[in-house]
This record gives structure tokens, sequence and C-alpha cells, in this order.
């Protein structure tokens, strides 16, 4: 999903390929322009890869720009979160809007979850989960393959932490996603491609306590589990 200006767009938009970039349209809001930046060419085509990327390619059929470097708050199959970059999570399950937290490829190679809002200070003592990585050097990458499973490359391309490891004769036939949800939680899923599926929980980090993420239930509220939401 794109989140415009934070805020989710209405039910009526027009997606348009422009030279330009791609224009969002809508009857109850003014157009919005997602320039093509960094390019001297046109775009002249758009396509949906079978990856879930959306792509605008050049009149040399070479890709000037793509969905997959702009996530929101998911990855998916194939999907590399790089240095610098980051994930945040939604309001809520039905709200799109940017939510209360966020997850961030640090720089010195460190991946991280940080609250946003009056919250936001990336500092360690407002982290509630990271990979603990943070001496892997810069330019680490969050990877999910389908084959390999999450896990996180440095500049080498060599395997510095794997998160979650997936068997291929299980995984050949199921498609996946991460994404950290509104209760600031971050979670693997996995569904069957060869049948009526619902989204399943194959990872999440080790974090007990479903409270942990600072400001859950709002500034100045106290957090208690019960049954077993928070």
């Amino acid at each position: 999903m794109l989140h415009v200006n934070q805020e989710p767009l209405p039910n009526d938009v027009r997606l348009t390929v422009r030279d330009s970039g791609v224009e969002l349209i809508s009857t109850s809001k003014s157009a919005f322009l997602i320039p093509i930046l960094n390019s001297s060419q046109p775009a002249v085509r758009a396509s949906l890869l079978d990856s879930g990327n959306f792509v605008l390619y050049n009149s040399d059929s070479n890709i000037i720009l793509q969905t997959f470097d702009v996530p929101t708050d998911t990855i998916v199959s194939g999907q590399r979160l790089f240095a610098g970059a980051k994930l945040i999570s939604s309001i809520s399950n039905t709200n799109h809007s940017s939510g209360r937290f966020q997850l961030i490829m640090q720089g010195d190679g460190n991946l991280v979850q940080y609250p946003i809002g009056p919250f936001t200070v990336t500092g360690d003592q407002y982290a509630y989960w990271n990979t603990e990585t943070s001496t892997a050097g810069t330019n680490v990458s969050l990877n999910l393959d389908q084959n390999e499973g999450l896990y996180l490359l440095n500049s080498t391309s060599f395997k510095i932490s794997s998160l979650f490891s997936l068997q291929n004769s299980l995984s050949m036939n199921r498609g996946y996603r991460l994404m950290i949800d509104a209760d600031g939680i971050l979670r693997l899923y996995s569904y069957s491609l060869g049948q009526n599926d619902s989204w399943s929980i194959e990872w999440s980090p080790p974090i007990v306590d479903k409270c942990a993420p600072p400001g859950l239930c709002g500034l100045n509220s106290y957090c208690v589990l019960g049954e077993p939401e928070p």
C-alpha cells in the first residue's frame, strides 16, 4: 500500500502512468504525483510482476521506478530492506495510515525496532528488539528469500545472521511476507499457493511480552495482557 502524506488513499483513486512518474487521481482529493527520481528518461510502460513488484520502464526496458524500493509495512519473497530503509506499522488492521512503530535496517548493521511519535528517539534505551549485529559494518541488508528464509547479508554477501530458515520441501508452494503489525510486533506470515489457505505465522522475534513496544496503548498509558492481547 502506498502511504501518501501518511494517509491512505480513498477508494475512488485512479492510477495513471505519466512520462514523469505515476499519478494518483481522486475525485475527492487533488492529484498526487509519485515522481521518477534520478532518471533522465521518461516512463513508457508499467508492469506488475509475479513477485508483487510494480515497476516502470523506460524506452530501453530498464526499470526506472519500482515499489520494492519504497516498502511501507511489509516486504515479500525476493525483496530486500537495505541499510537506511525502514518499515512503518499501520495505525490498526483497518486504518493503514502510518502508525506507532518502525523497523529500521541501520547503517551500523543492526536491525532494530523503535517506537514512533512522542517516543521517537533512536537510542538503545528505546529499542524493544534488535538483532545485536551492530558490529557487522555498513550496507547490511535484510533479505526474505523463498529458498533460504529470512536473514541478514553484509556488503560482501556473507550471511551474518539467519532469523528464520525455510525447508525447501515445505516452502516451494507457499508465499511469504514479513510485516510489522499495528501492535509493533514483527511477524513472518505464509500461505499455501495451492489451496484456499489463510495466512499463518511462521516466525516472530522472541518478544515474550506483547506490551514491550513502548506506547502501544497510547501516551502515558499502562499496558497489561488480557487473554492474551494487550
